[in-house]
């Protein structure tokens, strides 16, 4: 799994909309210019006179136009329009590479966040048009916490690090210090014959 994009439809309910773009605005982080020059005085702070629209405006708050305009398109849908934009679907589009050269099935496990799993298995014919890169699209009706690939462990896959979105922390590996003499060749057989003989 190279990459998932994750898309939510647009319910273009305004206050819905802006609620959630002020939540996302809200979340970044302050920059290191905000941060050193909120200390800083205004001119506007001595010359009030100096402000204007702009000063008080907040481009995420519904205006009376935009709701005006939602009800207007809202009343114009059809009822199964209505019903698809209402809908919770959730779109991932996932990006998968052939590493290897081998075209296999895409095998999927859907961990969704009720902690419900579901297992998909989309065919290699995916593989017609680009044998490197795919990108194939996942619907749902619920988010997903987690996806995993090939699950089973059922396809030539030698590395298993890339197989999860979101991508899961680096294990460590195990290794030895160890001094090897001149000559000596690890022999199995041969340390089970001493350890029988006693040496």
């Amino acid at each position: 799994l190279a990459k998932v994009d994750w898309y939510q439809l647009s319910t273009l309910d305004p206050e819905v909309e802006n609620a959630i773009k002020r939540e996302a605005r809200d979340a970044e982080p302050e920059t290191i210019m905000e941060k050193r020059n909120a200390p800083i005085p205004k001119r506007f702070d001595v010359f009030p006179e100096l402000k204007d629209f702009y000063d008080s405006y907040d481009p995420l708050a519904t205006t009376p136009k935009q709701q005006k305009d939602y009800l207007r398109l809202y009343a114009s849908l059809d009822a199964w329009e209505r019903e698809q934009l209402e809908a919770d679907w959730q779109f991932y589009i996932l990006e998968v590479e052939n590493r290897g050269g081998l075209v296999m099935p895409i095998l999927l496990r859907l961990d969704f966040e009720d902690g419900t799993s579901e297992e998909r298995r989309i065919p290699a014919e995916v593989w017609r048009r680009n044998s490197e890169v795919v990108k194939t699209l996942v619907t749902t009706d619920r988010p997903l916490k987690g996806i995993v690939l090939d699950p089973r462990l059922e396809t030539a896959d030698a590395v298993l690090d890339n197989n999860f979105w979101p991508p899961r922390a680096p294990q460590p590996t195990r290794f030895e210090l160890f001094k090897k003499r001149q000559g000596e060749r690890s022999n199995p057989m041969r340390d089970a014959q001493e350890q029988e003989a006693g040496r």
